[in-house]
């Protein structure tokens, strides 16, 4: 089938990068405008003002106290916040010692919150501030004797004031650049802010509770720091696959995404940029469960499917997996370390991930392929037109009205 030509090919290449700042009228509005390229890349300096700005926020908000009390940890949000708990689960499992549950905020606040055991501590995470559920589970949590700390880039918003605590995750300036719906808004890595703000925290209450010493924190602290450079050199590598993907499959308008781990979270953040941008259906699922599920929707040229496939813990089942779907016929992406040279012949096509962290660290810069092709893809296809009477401002009302201005029950 022919590729996209016309309209869709000359918004590819009109992005730059490196071009003039925008001005206030020429700004991203993410309702109607492709992110450009460059805002892939971008997260790597987010990344490092990020870090730069949390750590003294940490070390005053979880004191020795808090962090040698507590027995459970719970991290809610909802869209890609709550991915961000999924993400960090593994490394507060593996540091802190403490029983770590993330869970979306309807789930936590309407039916786990009852429940809770003494010494709970609730991470509630929402950039904006701004999220109900989110906000509702703060004010049970607290209301029940938990210790809340607010995850947010909104320190006026009402997260933030219902919490014990808080921390900001945004980098002032960054956002009003790129010209976001909230002053909050890191756009593209509010995903890595908040994956950040939660390593750190548990880094922290690692070594309050003896769990690691100040030495392999500083250390672990340091690959932390490096993503950065993997980020940048990974968006670098993977930008031209990313747009030759996006023409090769553009006539398609499902993709499946395989995570395991931690990565099953970066699966759901690939499914949700997908519809966030191009309006294409992403399907995340667990490693493991495609062969018992979307393994029967498997056909030749007719859903492709994303493999993150770092070295770790499930990368022998993702060979199994990227052997099963090639024997079904389907068209294979696999997002895996740069020098994995056999998960690179078993694919299609490779977006390689251009260096190394631990395992719990890999959601960090996993991310990036899917986040360049559905950039790539929104801006060679465009989104879907709404039928009349409907309208891009009328999606925007309905959304913020279902997300931010629901009831928020109270104690």
């Amino acid at each position: 089938m022919q590729g996209p030509t016309g309209t869709g090919v000359q918004a590819v290449s009109r992005q730059n990068a490196g071009g003039p700042k925008k001005s206030n009228a020429e700004k991203y509005d993410p309702w109607t405008t492709p992110h450009d390229i460059g805002a892939v890349s971008a997260q790597s300096r987010v990344m490092r003002e990020v870090i730069q700005r949390l750590e003294p926020q940490i070390e005053a908000v979880i004191t020795p106290d808090l962090a040698r009390r507590v027995q459970k940890i719970y991290f809610t949000g909802c869209g890609d916040s709550h991915y961000a708990g999924v993400a960090a689960r593994l490394a507060f499992d593996k540091y802190t010692g403490v029983q770590t549950e993330p869970l979306e905020s309807l789930e936590f606040s309407r039916y786990v919150v009852q429940h809770m055991p003494q010494d709970s501590l609730l991470f509630g995470i929402s950039n904006s501030g701004l999220v109900s559920r989110s906000i509702e589970s703060i004010i049970l949590a607290r209301a029940r004797g938990a210790y809340t700390i607010a995850i947010t880039g909104n320190r006026e918003g009402p997260l933030a004031q219902a919490a014990d605590a808080v921390l900001i995750q945004t980098v002032p300036g960054m956002a009003e650049d790129w010209g976001h719906a909230f002053p909050a808004a890191l756009g593209l890595g509010n995903f890595a802010a908040s994956l950040l703000t939660l390593y750190l925290s548990g880094l922290r209450i690692a070594e309050m509770r003896g769990q690691l010493s100040a030495e392999e924190v500083a250390s672990l602290k340091q690959e932390l720091a490096s993503a950065a450079d993997v980020l940048a050199g990974t968006a670098e590598r993977n930008t031209k696959t990313a747009y030759e993907l996006a023409c090769a499959l553009w006539h398609l308008d499902t993709f499946f995404i395989l995570g395991g781990g931690p990565n099953y979270a970066t699966a759901m953040f690939a499914a949700a940029k997908l519809f966030e941008q191009p309006h294409q259906t992403g399907v995340a699922q667990e490693l493991e469960e495609w062969a018992h599920e979307q393994y029967f929707l498997t056909r030749p040229n007719v859903t492709p499917i994303f493999v993150i496939a770092p070295p770790g813990n499930s990368r022998d089942r993702a060979i199994e997996q990227i052997n099963g779907a090639r024997d079904m016929g389907a068209t294979v992406i696999a997002v895996c370390d740069a020098q994995d040279r056999e998960v690179q012949s078993l694919a299609h096509w490779s977006m390689p991930i251009m260096g190394q962290l631990r395992e719990e660290f890999t959601p960090l810069v996993y991310i990036v392929p899917s986040m360049l092709f559905a950039t790539a893809l929104h801006q060679v296809k465009g989104r879907p037109p709404l039928i009349p009477p409907f309208d891009v401002e009328q999606m925007r009302e309905v959304n913020f009205r279902q997300i931010f201005h629901s009831a928020v029950r109270k104690p």
